[in-house]
């Protein structure tokens, strides 16, 4: 029961310590520099995943785009899986009108952090029009959304 119970502790202290690395806000995230985002929309070799959520619109201003919630992710398998399902995204249509209903400005950063590179935040429109954006290039995200809510 200890060893459980120390299990959770950590886990609690990972969730603080990744805390302190989302934004506020989401309005002007800090997109990575690194040649690799250049091409692809997130690099493999992310030893960690840190998703924070954020509000959309609100009857109460004060709230707007604020931090929701902070969600980590550290399995390999995990992390793999949605590197190759962010790399998978088609682009983000470039022609015609495109109608994006129902869209509440709700949006995850999800941050890939990496031992050798610097992180690589991208930014998910979770209403409307799915997209992701690494500062770099733009996806259509479809139906990962989901699993960054």
């Amino acid at each position: 029961m200890a060893a459980g119970a120390a299990g959770c502790a950590s886990s609690e202290a990972l969730v603080k310590a990744t805390a302190a690395r989302c934004p506020a806000n989401d309005r002007h995230p800090a997109y990575s520099n690194a040649p690799a985002t250049r091409t692809t929309l997130v690099p493999t070799g992310a030893i960690r995943l840190t998703l924070c959520r954020y509000r959309g619109l609100s009857p109460d201003r004060k709230r707007v785009s604020t931090l929701a919630r902070v969600k980590a992710v550290t399995s390999r398998a995990r992390l793999a899986h949605l590197t190759r399902e962010f790399d998978a995204l088609p682009p983000f249509p470039s022609t015609g009108a495109i109608d994006c209903p129902l869209d509440d400005d709700s949006e995850t950063i999800a941050i890939f952090s990496y031992r050798q590179a610097p992180a690589d935040p991208v930014l998910v429109s979770l209403t409307g029009c799915p997209a992701a954006y690494n500062g770099h290039l733009l996806r259509w995200a479809g139906e990962i959304t989901a699993e960054m809510k």
